[in-house]
């Protein structure tokens, strides 16, 4: 079985020939979201015959309505994709949160900003 390789920013570099133009930044949604996608392929094909139903995915991450318009719309929680083979949700656990919220947050958490 072949291991889907991420594409990081150097990689994106090298294949285009230069950094990303202004206007285009690379925080795109196949730099975030195709990642996470390409990782179920080879888990539905091995949990799938295993299972004998649609293997059941929370696909959950950490954007914000503040980030994107489009996100203003999205909901907190949605079917992204059902199939025969998968049946993918989304929950976005931290959309409605403010910026000020977030850095509350950090202050007392172990785990660094980024």
């Amino acid at each position: 079985m072949e291991v889907a390789r991420p594409a990081f920013l150097l990689t994106e570099i090298a294949a285009y020939g230069c950094f990303p133009r202004l206007g285009s930044p690379y925080c795109r949604k196949h730099a975030k979201e195709s990642l996470i996608s390409s990782a179920w392929t080879p888990l539905v094909k091995q949990l799938r015959p295993e299972l004998g139903r649609p293997v059941r995915i929370l696909k959950v991450m950490g954007l914000r309505a503040d980030e994107s318009r489009d996100r203003t719309h999205r909901p907190a929680y949605r079917n992204i994709q059902t199939n025969g083979a998968r049946i993918v949700d989304e929950w976005l656990p931290i959309k409605d949160w403010t910026t000020p919220a977030v850095r509350e947050w950090h202050q007392d958490s172990p785990v660094a900003p980024h």
